[in-house]
């Protein structure tokens, strides 16, 4: 029990994301230590790891400075797979583990919530913050430092939010007040921001790249060269990822960073994705090559968003992004995309249209109309009292609805009502083109 981060998620971005990077400083010799993987979910991958020797493939392709790039390794970085709903004591016992120091997690975005139900004495509990809480308790009466948890989960403040989730199951449970100052003061709990594209498991290569490696290998993921951590705090001497030469940011805020992502990256995203299915076009690659949706996401992205922006990185990350999107290698699908789009666009994409010159203000619009128009035909997986709404109401009765939106979006029903009238007359391409 050497291992020195406990890395809370077994799935495909963790493997192509932090694994990659530990694996990277241990073949350089700057690193001496390795992960222990837990799956957060009943029914995981962590049986898949222990068949394979806890190793996998990693492919790495892409077009990196306009050049294209591949790359095919080994990842070696896991030494141990635990599912905790099968081994609970061995789980608990990292937390008695001296080498342990870093915690890092990617439960989803749903991962880091409050579930009232769990107990101290659950084995586990159901909640990530439950099993968290359980582990600094066996930690604390160890007599052991505390831990610097990474958590990489998309949500705002996901430090500081896991923190306090901590906080209440204390309270919850009745634990000392001592226990809680040592969290506060013993253990970090960063905010961070990861960016890294993973398409997952190459089922349309895999006969080639398994002939390639010599093996069947179930568990091989890919994604693309691109990467950033923005981590708010500086672990450098611990964890060299920098010295690794990965795009780590040690920062006092990781606000700026998760901006540009979210209005650049996710928010073109978001814009794109219900025209492009509309369309027909089922990749991010494949509208790129598309003339009249390269030329909307050009035009929205330095037209629309970028004017938004105030700093010196956001011309070279929309520029990145540019590249990133255009990558024929991976099949980056709207139908994924558009999971819980109607949640997504007023966080992707509202606030930005609030805060771009009225001139352009279509741009933005157009993605709302085309949801609409995509949620009365064939709506995407979301929460079912959102699809009704905005597949039986009037744009007027859908734009007034602050449940939906957060606020009253009345003010753009003659832009949006014109565009979706388009859309449902003339076909997506020609709304497109009338821009």
């Amino acid at each position: 029990m050497n291992e020195t981060i406990l890395q809370f998620g077994e799935g495909n971005f963790l493997r192509a994301f932090l694994c990659d990077m530990v694996d990277g400083l241990r073949r350089r010799g700057l690193y001496p230590g390795s992960i222990a993987v837990v799956q957060p979910r009943a029914g995981g991958k962590c049986h898949m790891l222990a068949d394979q020797g806890l190793s996998y493939h990693l492919l790495t392709r892409g077009i990196q400075n306009g050049e294209p790039t591949r790359e095919l390794r080994k990842i070696e970085a896991i030494t141990a797979a635990i599912d905790p709903y099968r081994e609970y004591d061995r789980f608990m016992a990292y937390a008695e583990s001296p080498h342990l120091r870093f915690f890092v997690s990617n439960t989803t975005e749903a991962g880091i919530a409050f579930a009232p139900e769990d107990k101290l004495t659950d084995t586990p509990p159901l909640s990530f913050p439950g099993k968290v809480t359980q582990f600094l308790w066996r930690r604390y009466r160890a007599g052991l430092p505390g831990l610097i948890f990474l958590p990489c989960e998309l949500i705002d403040n996901n430090g500081d939010r896991l923190l306090e989730i901590v906080c209440r199951y204390i309270a919850l449970w009745g634990l000392p007040g001592e226990f809680e100052a040592w969290v506060k003061s013993e253990c970090r709990f960063a905010n961070t921001l990861v960016d890294r594209i993973c398409s997952g498991f190459p089922e349309g290569d895999k006969e080639a790249l398994w002939a390639e490696i010599g093996m069947e290998d179930k568990l091989m993921t890919e994604t693309e060269p691109y990467h950033l951590w923005a981590i708010e705090g500086n672990f450098e001497d611990e964890l060299p990822l920098r010295r690794g030469g990965y795009n780590v940011i040690w920062t006092d805020d990781v606000t700026p960073y998760k901006k540009l992502k979210v209005r650049i990256l996710n928010g073109s995203h978001s814009s794109l994705c219900p025209m492009a299915l509309l369309m027909g076009v089922e990749t991010v690659g494949d509208a790129m090559a598309d003339p009249d949706l390269a030329a909307y996401h050009k035009k929205l992205l330095f037209e629309g968003i970028l004017p938004t922006l105030e700093s010196a990185d956001a011309p070279s990350f929309a520029a990145a992004t540019l590249e990133r999107f255009g990558n024929p290698y991976l099949h980056h699908r709207f139908a994924s995309i558009s999971l819980n789009q109607s949640s997504k666009w007023p966080v992707r994409v509202l606030p930005t249209l609030r805060d771009a010159d009225p001139a352009v203000r279509s741009l933005f619009t157009l993605s709302l109309a085309a949801t609409i128009a995509l949620y009365r035909t064939a709506a995407p997986s979301d929460d079912p009292a959102a699809i009704g709404k905005l597949s039986q109401n009037t744009a007027a009765e859908i734009l007034a609805d602050k449940a939906l939106w957060g606020e009253d979006l009345t003010d753009l029903l003659p832009l949006v009502e014109g565009q979706l009238a388009t859309i449902e007359e003339k076909g997506m391409r020609e709304a497109i083109r009338c821009l």
